[in-house]
Formats: structure tokens, C-alpha cells, sequence
């Protein structure tokens, strides 16, 4: 057998076996070749400690040799909790875009809703997300107040 082929067989070989074994289990079997995009779900994957998420992003990347992008809900209190150069490096593992969730632009809904963040905080961890090269997405969610509150809303 050609030594050169030999890891690449083996490959094959782990492959079958894993999707053979995940039949068995019932479970869905994805081939690692064929994984480009990671979402981390949770409340606020971000509040886990930077060597924590530095640690899961490094594992996907081995995992996962074709991964473009990671990803994940964060809270602005847990983006800020991060240094810039925390950030920079997160980027760099491939963790892409911050799903924000705003709600609204008006504090006293943002209380009433139990949002442990500020608007100005949230704003201001956004802005540090995007200088570190982070897509971010924020949702505002239309319907928290009636027609009356609506201009203070957003």
C-alpha cells in the first residue's frame, strides 16, 4: 500500500466507523469536511471566561478544518467583561457574528424587561465588538410598549 495514501485511509476508515456508530445510537452524523458554520446557543455564550471560549473555538477549529465562522448570543455586559485584545484573538479563532439582544433603546422598558445591561453599555460593548472585528446583530423587539411609548422605544 502506498504510505502517502495511508493516513487518508485512515481517515475514511474513522469516518465509516463514526457513521456506522451513529446510526446505531440514532444519532445525525456529520462529517467534519463538510462543517463550515458553528452556532454556540445558549443565553450568553460570551459570559463564559475568555480562556473557556478560547479553549471550545480552538477544539472547533481542530475539529472542523473547513470552519469559516462561529456564531453566538452575547450580552453586553459579557462582551465588555472582555479586553480588546480578548476580542482580537476570539475573532481569530473564527468566532464572527454576536447576536445582541437590544430590545429596546429606553431604559425603563429595558428594566421592566429585566435586562441586566444598560442601552449606553450595550452601545458602547457593540461598538468594541465591531473595532475587534466582530459582525454584531442586534435584535429590538417592536412590540414591548403600546403606540404612546413607541417614540421612546427606539
Amino acid at each position: 500500500m502506498n504510505k502517502r495514501l495511508q493516513p487518508y485511509l485512515l481517515n475514511i476508515v474513522i469516518l465509516a466507523l463514526a457513521f456506522i456508530f451513529s446510526v446505531a445510537i440514532g444519532a445525525v452524523f456529520i462529517p467534519p469536511l463538510t462543517v463550515t458554520r458553528i452556532f454556540l446557543a445558549d443565553g450568553d455564550v460570551m459570559r463564559r471566561s475568555f480562556a473557556e471560549l478560547e479553549h471550545i473555538l480552538t477544539r472547533l477549529n481542530d475539529a472542523f478544518p473547513r470552519l469559516a465562522r462561529v456564531n453566538l448570543y452575547a450580552n453586553g455586559g459579557s462582551i465588555a467583561a472582555k479586553s480588546f485584545d480578548e476580542l482580537v484573538r476570539l475573532r481569530a479563532l473564527r468566532l464572527h457574528t454576536l447576536y445582541m439582544g437590544l430590545e429596546s433603546g429606553d431604559e425603563d422598558i429595558l428594566k421592566r424587561c429585566h435586562k441586566p445591561d444598560t442601552a449606553a453599555t450595550m452601545l458602547q460593548a457593540a461598538t468594541l465588538a465591531q473595532r475587534a472585528g466582530f459582525r454584531m446583530s442586534v435584535m429590538i423587539l417592536l412590540g414591548l410598549t403600546d403606540r404612546a411609548g413607541s417614540r421612546q422605544h427606539i
